[in-house]
């Protein structure tokens, strides 16, 4: 029986010792993994730290180039170039104390010649709409350009003009169509003013103004000539659309104004028909 205790005795000190390595073993790899860890920290901590001083006191890292002469020449030195700090209010960041700066201008070298290309097209494609025999009938004498449209491809190539005509003597707006690659591909359409009416032109202000300032000053308005004049096409009332169903007046007229401007209040007004040129009414704002 005490033969069987002690080996017994000896079996259970053996398991102790052996689960006593075992778990030193473990402890003290625990133990180095903790050191370990604490010394990443330890740097990474650091290295924040030196990131977050670096933004608190807006320090820009300098760019290092090489220096040159007054010829151009590298003289093999560095120089430091320094930036402004954002608490400057100037982003992105300027360069500080630096000299001889070129500012670079980029410039297609086929730009000018493409554009003079493309006008040259443009105007040779509208005389060759102004010179077709039927284009020419329809338009007559009186008449005006009001639009010019240039449609070009995905290469940027002039492919088609579209212009648009007000014809005065018989207030008819024409719409003409010409492909500069299709010499006879002139091709148009005739619509009546009541039907449609492209917005007013430049020149059409001009001359509406011209003569509404006219019928002030017969009215005694003289001081219309230190105001700014301004016209726009002119549209019937709700109320006349309302009874004949006309969205555009059966002729072009346009509706001037004569103020401040800076949109301010019009202290003038008149109604000028361009097909007759007459003004129909004047007089000041109400």
């Amino acid at each position: 029986m005490s033969t069987q205790t002690s080996d017994f005795r000896r079996w259970i000190a053996g398991r102790i010792a052996g689960r006593s390595c075992a778990l030193l073993a473990l402890i003290l790899v625990v133990l180095l993994s903790s050191c370990n860890a604490g010394n990443e920290a330890l740097l990474t901590a650091d290295a924040d730290a030196d990131a977050d001083a670096d933004a608190e006191n807006h320090v820009h890292q300098p760019t290092v180039q090489p220096t040159g002469n007054s010829n151009g020449q590298s003289t093999g030195q560095l120089a430091e170039i320094y930036f402004t700090d954002s608490n400057e209010d100037i982003w992105p960041p300027q360069p500080r104390n630096i000299s001889n700066v070129k500012k670079l201008v980029l410039v297609s070298a086929n730009k000018g010649g493409s554009d003079r290309s493309e006008k040259e097209n443009a105007k040779q494609a509208t005389l060759t709409i102004l010179s077709d025999p039927k284009v020419a009938a329809e338009l007559g004498d009186h008449y005006a350009m009001l639009a010019k449209h240039h449609i070009k491809d995905k290469a940027g190539n002039l492919t088609q003009i579209e212009t648009e005509f007000f014809i005065y003597s018989s207030n008819k707006v024409l719409s003409a169509k010409y492909r500069p690659s299709e010499p006879e591909s002139v091709s148009y359409t005739v619509a009546d003013a009541s039907r449609y009416q492209p917005p007013e032109s430049q020149q059409e202000v001009q001359k509406a103004v011209a003569l509404a300032g006219n019928a002030l000053g017969k009215q005694g308005f003289t001081n219309y000539k230190q105001l700014t004049g301004t016209a726009l096409l002119a549209y019937p009332t709700a109320t006349e659309v309302a009874q004949d169903g006309k969205v555009f007046f059966d002729d072009r007229k346009l509706y001037v104004t004569f103020g401040p401007g800076h949109g301010a209040i019009p202290h003038y007004r008149a109604l000028v028909n361009l097909s007759n040129g007459r003004v129909e009414s004047s007089g000041a704002m109400q």
